[in-house]
């Protein structure tokens, strides 16, 4: 892709709701391409090889169910509440996984 002064994106079916969220969350005093260059730039420093990837999520709804890690304790609270019984159960499988991986690094560090 060659990015001139100006490139134009194709806005379809699937996709506007997701560039109207955006436009929602926007301060009045940024354009849109600025919000939408940061929300890349954010996209990309989170998703930087050692990260998830976005062609790891099998569907939409799973790639945004989970908070990030370091996100607010609030957050992880309303998205627990949510969970199925067996997303919870998938979940607690996970962070077992995590807490392991975690005890064993500080265990070599300390």
């Amino acid at each position: 892709m060659q990015f001139n002064k100006t490139t134009t994106i194709s806005i379809g079916r699937n996709t506007k709701p997701i560039f109207e969220s955006l436009e929602k969350i926007r301060p009045a005093h940024m354009s849109y391409s600025l919000m939408l260059a940061l929300a890349v730039e954010e996209y990309v420093q989170n998703h930087d090889g050692q990260n998830s990837k976005i062609t790891e999520f099998d569907s939409l709804a799973i790639s945004t169910k989970f908070p990030l890690v370091m996100a607010s304790v609030d957050k992880w609270n309303i998205c627990v509440e949510s969970l199925s019984n067996d997303e919870i159960l998938k979940l607690q499988d996970r962070v077992a996984q995590i807490t392991n991986l975690v005890r064993k690094e500080v265990s070599k560090r300390v």
